[in-house]
């Protein structure tokens, strides 16, 4: 299973790669909106986790938004350290 991490705080971005490498993963970081949208259109990721909270033009809320748009129907985990209820609704 090939996953993509987009998050642009690299001690949790390689915490999350360790833990699924050590279960047979394969995994790949970006750190920025523009590089999560642009590998988010690859087909060969089987998911993908996403921080809301990015550097770059767009959220990746909106990230989100565009690969359903463009069709991508690949799983995303959405990661935030917003907690409040608008805030998870939103994610959902």
């Amino acid at each position: 299973m090939r996953v993509l991490i987009v998050e642009d705080e690299l001690r949790v971005a390689m915490a999350i790669k360790r833990s699924l490498s050590a279960n047979n993963f394969a995994a790949d970081i970006v750190s920025n909106t523009e590089d999560g949208l642009s590998h988010g259109l690859d087909p060969d990721y089987d998911l993908i986790i996403l921080d809301r909270i990015l550097p770059g033009k767009i959220s990746g809320l909106e990230i989100c938004k565009k690969l359903r748009d463009e069709g991508i129907t690949v799983p995303i985990l959405m990661l935030t350290a917003l907690g409040e209820v608008d805030d998870r609704i939103a994610g959902l």
